[in-house]
């Protein structure tokens, strides 16, 4: 594939945390994948390909953006988008007959069947779209049902048997209709009325509502339980953090009070996350989310701190003395200096005399 669409804002949402080399990283994967129409066999193949040393991060990508599968490294969504772009290239070829083949076969009875069966579909997708975006899998309506299916099977999400059941009707009495319509059609005159009864099966459609509102609220109760698994999570000790901000190559200081402050904060952010339908599913994931979240922060710090003693020192430089005032407050030292003397001369001697300001000095 040598084009494929790209949206801004669902990137920028996406990837707001990552650092500039992860975003060159990603970036890069994501042409190479289209460009090639396959998987990533290794994370050295990565690492010759991008000329790029940092593991660390190449595996903080693939860790978030990529699943493995045999042994080789997926892209849901790129995956979905190159079938398609292959599919369409074949079909190409024949799509002039398909055409013509659906000019003979097709009738106004197809056109309101086929309007039902889909009606029906999209329904029972909809309901799968709701329950797999609640636990963070990136669908839409262009997803295709299999693939629907086999998601809410890895999430252990039930699809109720009333929505299935529903399906397998639709699609009976639509397979019934057009065959009674067929041998009919001998026989129809315009006496005759249109045929309604294919329309019997969707007439549960409370039922259905009934059954996805079940998958969402069992959806919002996985979200709420991602929430509190991250509230939860035993983080890195103070020693094992400081081993992996050495290797990120942060060389400030880290103490345990700082620690638990960095902690504290980040499983509140993520945990807001999770509820929205955003967890940190992997223990590797959390703890380079928290490496990263110390980093950026005494960055933040660091940087406050410098524009403060700059501007604590523009103002000291700006309130010294001139030449005229420091020589006034020399000699006004003195004279205080001089005071002090003979206070002490007349207390000590009884002499009332006047001290020599050299004697003073002396």
């Amino acid at each position: 594939m040598h084009f494929y669409n790209f949206n801004i804002k669902d990137y920028r949402a996406k990837t707001a945390h990552l650092t500039p080399i992860e975003h060159y990283i990603y970036r890069s994967l994501i042409d190479w994948y289209y460009l090639n129409e396959k998987p990533f066999d290794s994370v050295e193949q990565i690492k010759r390909w991008l000329m790029i040393d940092d593991e660390t991060a190449i595996e903080n990508v693939l860790s978030e953006f990529f699943h493995k599968r045999n042994g080789k490294y997926h892209h849901t969504r790129i995956n979905k988008e190159v079938r398609n772009y292959q599919h369409k290239k074949q079909n190409d070829v024949t799509d002039d007959v398909t055409q013509n083949m659906n000019d003979v076969t097709h009738d106004v009875t197809h056109d309101v069947t086929q309007n039902n069966r889909t009606k029906a579909l999209r329904n029972r997708n909809k309901i799968m779209i709701n329950a797999l975006k609640a636990v963070g899998e990136n669908v839409n309506t262009r997803t295709k049902t299999a693939e629907l299916q086999a998601l809410c099977k890895k999430h252990d999400i039930d699809v109720t048997d009333d929505v299935t059941q529903n399906m397998n009707d639709v699609t009976h009495d639509v397979t019934q209709s057009v065959t009674e319509l067929t041998a009919q059609t001998h026989a129809i005159t315009n006496n005759h009325k249109p045929i309604t009864n294919i329309n019997n099966s969707l007439s549960n459609a409370g039922e259905q509502k009934k059954s996805a509102d079940e998958v969402l609220a069992k959806a919002e109760q996985v979200k709420q339980a991602n929430a509190q698994d991250i509230q939860d999570w035993n983080q890195p000790t103070l020693d094992e953090m400081r081993s992996m901000l050495f290797t990120a190559g942060f060389t400030g200081q880290l103490n345990q009070s700082d620690y638990d402050r960095h902690v504290s904060d980040m499983k509140i952010y993520y945990a807001e996350q999770a509820i929205i339908g955003k967890p940190l599913a992997t223990n590797s994931l959390r703890k380079n989310k928290l490496r990263d979240w110390i980093i950026r922060d005494s960055q933040k710090n660091f940087t406050g701190k410098t524009h403060a003693n700059n501007q604590s020192s523009f103002s000291n430089h700006a309130k010294q003395p001139t030449t005229a005032e420091y020589a006034k407050n020399l000699e006004a030292g003195l004279q205080r200096y001089i005071e002090q003397r003979r206070a002490e001369r007349t207390i000590n001697h009884g002499d009332w005399t006047d001290v020599h300001p050299m004697e003073a000095v002396v």
